[in-house]
């Protein structure tokens, strides 16, 4: 490798946090990737890393170094990003986050057709559902459901969702059926934590829209269906809920 890949090296291993997945991603071996910052400190006659079995630290040098080799790899990324745009061929690295929900039903299922039809295109792909700063967390493309938080960021509507009210045969048969959007008051139903305009559930009362402010004794980090007495396999749907 030469001094700039060695450098882009470097500044992804502070990025990921540790040898084993900075060569994951390189598709080579912890020590490959180590032999690569030993030759980078024998370039720059300093110690730019602390190693230990746990962690790794920056050295004094290390982050001095680090300020001035981020700008360096960024550069690069963007004469090689310009270069191929005059080409007409898209490339570089494209940061992208999702829920999770988007991540397994929409983004898995295009994501081999993509990467084939752009085969310069790299994909870092985090998978979270609280509500993130992209521009804080250097994020390129953020996908999430429902209104903007930040009128300053750039939206693109790129389809729509249907929310439904389900519950298994099995806590129906328990508890008793809903008929009425007041019923779900009575009901233990699932939460979903970071979501806190969703703890109020919006329904149609006679062609009215109302807001239900649900409870129950099962909060959930993610999205999908579970809950006391749920399984996943069958639910029956109960209601279609309104946009929020």
């Amino acid at each position: 490798m030469n001094l700039e890949s060695d450098i882009a090296v470097f500044v992804r291993i502070i990025e990921l946090g540790t040898f084993a997945a900075t060569a994951a991603e390189l598709r080579m071996t912890s020590s490959g990737v180590s032999r690569i910052i030993t030759r980078l400190e024998g370039r720059m006659g300093a110690r730019l890393l602390h190693r230990s079995t746990r962690r790794l630290l920056l050295t004094q040098e290390g982050e001095r170094f680090l300020q001035h080799a981020r700008p360096i790899v960024a550069a690069l990324e963007q004469a090689r990003s310009a270069v191929a745009h005059a080409r007409g061929k898209p490339c570089g690295t494209v940061r992208i986050n999702v829920g999770t929900a988007y991540a397994k039903h929409g983004l898995a299922p295009m994501l081999p057709k993509l990467l084939k039809q752009f085969p310069d295109v790299h994909i870092e792909l985090s998978v979270d559902d609280r509500r993130i700063n992209p521009i804080a967390e250097q994020i390129d493309i953020t996908v999430r459901v429902g209104p903007l938080d930040d009128s300053s960021l750039l939206a693109v509507k790129i389809g729509e969702v249907r929310r439904t009210i389900a519950a298994s045969p099995k806590y129906l048969r328990a508890h008793g059926r809903p008929r009425r959007p007041s019923d779900l008051l009575k009901h233990n139903c699932l939460l979903l934590a970071g979501f806190s305009r969703l703890a109020q559930w919006p329904m149609l009362d006679a062609g009215r829209k109302i807001l239900v402010p649900v409870k129950g004794s099962v909060v959930r980090q993610r999205g999908g269906v579970a809950g006391s007495g749920h399984r996943r396999s069958r639910h029956c749907p109960l209601w279609r809920l309104p946009g929020a």
